[in-house]
């Protein structure tokens, strides 16, 4: 077995399939398993020069490249899935938007020269296509302008999207991706696949998901400080229902849960996404109001020792009824612990991006709630800033989006108006005051979720060119082990005369550009052009743990995938880097296991699978703690 597979869930009959770490509507307890070994990115079509403002004209095709009638603008190596596709397009700037009839759209999976799918581009949102059925799908008139697809589209070596006809046509994309370590067992999708049961998940949101629980119900006085759940040992937290709190008195409601070490504390509004005189009520697939007035939740919580729910009343007593279902199984090792965290910022500081997460340790993100307002001024221009995820402090952002509403699978500033969907939605959308717009906003990700292993930050630019402040209020969903995973360990600069090098690397030059991110970073150092192939040996004391090994690279020009090995094993393959001659600097990482390698020295090798020579700058290599990195050579081979 693959080590990027998970192990068996408790809940699931012996010998079942384990699930891929993108199903977790197979079995939703997979929501709380952390996936260090899965690297979740992001393909979108955000300006590449320093234009900062989404491109906009005619023929900025934003493709990776051209194949004869062919644009790509996905390409992925190794094994892995696509979980969610969001698009939205304009062909004359007017009502509606549209996606031309004649974009067709093309999935090749691994080396075959037939495309797995190919079918119109717009029929992939409108649900006239299986799989690509409702609710798993909807286009611009059920997402506020947004087209979005959460079919997951796995492979086992590789994919590729490619568009026909696109050549002039304004297109906005973002592509979400997990990506698994080489040897990972995937099975290629299939378009007569049964998501009946993720359908099924998703069409009855505000019914609990949950079939083996114990339920209890009380009547409770909620006063100043009041226990709603105390439970010692081990085991899930799976329901939690509130009905009869007075929604204009939510605001003086505070929730708290522990479990085990963990422990966090958000206002009962922010937690259910209950927005007083919002046009439409929350009902993601996760937390909301149901259609009785009741707040729900349906996160899983697991528990090893101790878990605990109390809620803070700031107000006058109130009469509520409680209702609790739990789970005594022992959630056993592999999961994270539920965290809510929250951050505010009024208004905002340009030119620094506003933070909108920041968080340390091993962990999960699952879940965003948002409101942006405006600052002195009702224009929606602070709705054009990208976000920026950083992860497991890379430099750069690992995901990079195009657009405020877009993160919410909308378009054109929620064009459309309200909605709210099992997987996302903007429930409310007001102008209070002629110089105050104000966007409530919310994505919850089973299946698109962001890993990270020590540290991770979701930043928004602020407006198009990053000078609009602005207002905002974020709630997070997460699981997570407040101990990083990884650590840095060792840096090598190739060609920079400090470590052995056989034969020396040629052409190497100090290249001072920025990185890609706005603001931008700075960054000063030798980057060499390297022959095919690059090799460098460590000597860890352990083989057995997490290893992430990251690179830095010139992208003036286009650089070629990378195939990695280690003692000779194949590890995976970075992919492609496409030119950025204005900010030049860029990075990857590749998430690895070894297992026992049975041997003291690693050997890694480096080589382009086109046989160029490619760019190289910093190396670095991180692991799990314990892990001490010494005796270190860097060398270029004969």
């Amino acid at each position: 077995m693959g080590f990027g597979l998970i192990l068996q869930l408790s809940s699931m009959a012996l010998g079942a399939t384990p699930p891929q770490p993108w199903e977790a509507w197979k079995d939703l307890e997979q929501l709380a398993r952390l996936e260090p070994t899965a690297q979740t990115l992001l393909r979108s079509s955000y300006c590449l020069d320093g234009c900062r403002h989404d491109r906009s004209s005619e023929g900025d095709t934003r493709f990776i490249r051209t194949e004869g009638d062919e644009a790509i603008i996905f390409d992925a190596a190794g094994p892995g899935a696509i979980t969610r596709i969001w698009m939205t397009s304009r062909i004359d700037g007017s009502h509606p938007v549209e996606i031309p009839p004649s974009v067709t759209l093309r999935l090749y999976l691994g080396d075959d020269a037939t495309p797995t799918i190919d079918m119109p581009l717009h029929a992939l949102f409108d649900s006239s296509t299986a799989p690509f059925l409702a609710p798993l799908v909807g286009d611009d008139t059920v997402s506020s302008g947004g087209f979005f697809s959460y079919v997951p589209i796995s492979y086992s070596n590789g994919a590729k999207i490619a568009l026909l006809n696109a050549d002039t046509v304004k297109l906005w994309y973002q592509i979400n991706h997990t990506q698994l370590p080489a040897g990972s067992e995937v099975r290629n999708f299939d378009p007569a696949s049964d998501f009946s049961q993720f359908t099924d998940l998703l069409s009855t949101p505000a019914s609990s998901p949950w079939t083996n629980t114990t339920r209890s119900e009380s009547q409770l006085t909620l006063g100043a400080n009041t226990t709603v759940y105390d439970s010692s040992g081990s085991g899930w937290i799976k329901e939690l229902r509130f009905c009869g709190l007075a929604p204009s008195s939510l605001s003086e409601f505070e929730i708290e849960i522990r479990t085990d070490d963990t422990f966090f504390s958000v206002p009962m509004q922010d937690y259910f996404i209950n927005i007083d005189g919002a046009a439409l009520a929350t009902q993601s697939v996760l937390t909301g109001t149901d259609k009785e007035g009741c707040l729900y939740s349906w996160f899983p919580m697991p528990y090893n020792e101790q878990a605990t729910i109390t809620v803070v009343n700031h107000g006058v007593d109130q009469e509520v009824t409680v209702e609790i279902g739990t789970d005594d199984r022992s959630p056993g090792p592999g999961y994270g612990r539920f965290y809510v965290t929250q951050t505010t910022s009024c208004p905002t500081a340009p030119p620094d991006d506003a933070v909108l997460l920041e968080v340390h340790g091993n962990g999960k993100w699952v879940g965003l709630a948002s409101q942006l307002t405006s600052w002195q001024t009702a224009n929606r221009s602070y709705l054009e800033g990208d976000e920026r995820i950083h992860l497991d402090h890379s430099e750069d952002a690992r995901l990079y989006g195009t657009g405020t509403e877009d993160i919410f699978n909308a378009g054109f500033y929620f064009i459309d108006g309200p909605f709210s969907l099992a997987t996302h939605g903007a429930p409310h959308l007001a102008r209070p005051q002629p110089d105050l717009d104000v966007v409530n906003a919310y994505r919850m990700m089973t299946t698109d979720f962001v890993s990270f292993r020590s540290r991770m930050q979701l930043r928004l630019e602020n407006g198009p060119w990053g000078d609009t402040p602005l207002c905002q209020r974020s709630t997070s969903y997460l699981y997570l082990q407040p101990t990083p995973k990884v650590q840095e360990i060792e840096q090598f600069l190739t060609g920079d005369g400090t470590h052995q090098q056989h034969p020396e690397p040629t052409q190497c030059t100090s290249l001072t550009a920025y990185l890609g991110d706005e603001p931008p970073t700075l960054l000063e150092q030798s980057v060499c052009e390297v022959d095919r192939q690059l090799t460098f040996e460590f000597q860890p004391p352990r083989t057995d743990g997490l290893f992430l090994l990251r690179r830095f690279a010139d992208v003036g020009s286009t650089t070629p995938p990378l195939h990695v090995a280690i003692n000779g094993r194949s590890v995976g393959t970075f992919p492609i880097m496409v030119e950025n001659s204005a900010r030049r600097w860029a990075s990857q990482d590749m998430v690895f296991q070894l297992g026992d390698a049975h041997t003291k020295t690693l050997v890694a090798s480096i080589e382009s699978t086109n046989g160029e020579a490619f760019s190289s700058g910093r190396w670095e290599i991180h692991a799990e703690f314990g892990d001490l990195f010494f005796g270190s050579t860097f060398e270029s081979p004969p």
